[in-house]
């Protein structure tokens, strides 16, 4: 999901009872936002992205699950190869169920 914790989509999906895994694990406070500022992509289409310095509560890509689980892991992985792919940076979590 590509926006932020206040924009309609993801209120409605909150409405409905999904989670974000953010939300669920404790670690996720430890990791940036998943969004990095003002990456420039040169004449070959690679991205040259910076890591974020905004808290992960201004993340625009999401982990949602629904039910009974729990968050175990929580990550945005924003190493240079992240960085350079995207002005999005994976989310990852792992959850038990």
């Amino acid at each position: 999901m590509n926006c932020s914790y206040l924009h309609e989509p993801l209120m409605m999906l909150k409405e409905k009872g999904m989670i974000s895994a953010a939300e669920l694990c404790s670690m996720a406070e430890e990791y940036p936002c998943s969004w990095h500022e003002e990456p420039r992509m040169d004449e070959n289409g690679v991205y040259h992205g910076k890591k974020s310095d905004y808290p992960n509560s201004w993340s625009l890509d999401h982990v949602l699950v629904l039910g009974d689980a729990a968050c175990t892991s929580y990550m945005v992985i924003n190493d240079e190869e992240a960085l350079a792919g995207s002005d999005h940076s994976p989310v990852m979590a792992t959850f038990e169920i």
